[in-house]
């Protein structure tokens, strides 16, 4: 009995609130529509605000750490460390370092000391490519002490003829390089 009067005094409480506040409940209804509608888009609009910010950030980080660990001088140049990028350039699979370079600078005794000392900073890179700005340059693969030498593509970064192979014996501190069948003498840099 104690239930019955309970729940008819909670059913009068409810009615008595609903006449208080207009009355039929399909007003009540298409009233919280709009207001909830409203909430919903200001909360899309929060979280638009939010993921623009947040990529912003993520952004501006990026190119921070890029700058302050993508440039450095070494005897060969200036290195940068680049992304590597899947075949369709969709997602990073690893990093290369880049060198801008020139002939003048790649002696003997540069390619020497490039190896004796500095080419461990970049053996987390894929490869290493120098590029002499002249239509030429290297390939290195990583850790190898041997460059190839020959046409380059700048916007493929890799090189589209290879001319010469050059091994780097920091051990007996001699440079020698092997012309590829076929290319002419005037091509070579280190093959004698």
């Amino acid at each position: 009995m104690k239930k019955r009067t309970m729940l008819v005094i909670g059913a009068a409480a409810l009615v008595v609130v609903a006449l208080a506040t207009g009355g039929d409940e399909e007003t009540t209804t298409e009233e919280a529509a709009p207001q909830e509608v409203v909430a919903e888009e200001e909360a899309t609009e929060v979280t638009e605000e939010e993921t623009v910010v947040e990529e912003e950030a993520a952004e501006e980080e990026a190119v921070e750490e890029e700058v302050v660990a993508a440039e450095s001088e070494n005897a060969l140049g200036e290195v940068e460390m680049r992304p590597l990028m899947n075949g369709v350039g969709t997602e990073q699979i690893g990093e290369y370092a880049y060198v801008a370079s020139s002939k003048d600078v790649i002696t003997e005794e540069n390619l020497l000391s490039f190896f004796e000392n500095e080419a461990d900073k970049y053996e987390d890179a894929n490869y290493l490519v120098i590029d002499l700005k002249d239509g030429t340059g290297f390939s290195v693969i990583s850790g190898m002490p041997m460059l190839t030498y020959g046409v380059f593509n700048a916007e493929e970064m890799t090189l589209k003829e290879q001319w010469e192979t050059i091994i780097v014996d920091t051990d007996s501190g001699t440079v020698s390089g092997t012309l590829h069948d076929g290319v002419a003498a005037d091509k070579a840099l280190f093959a004698k």
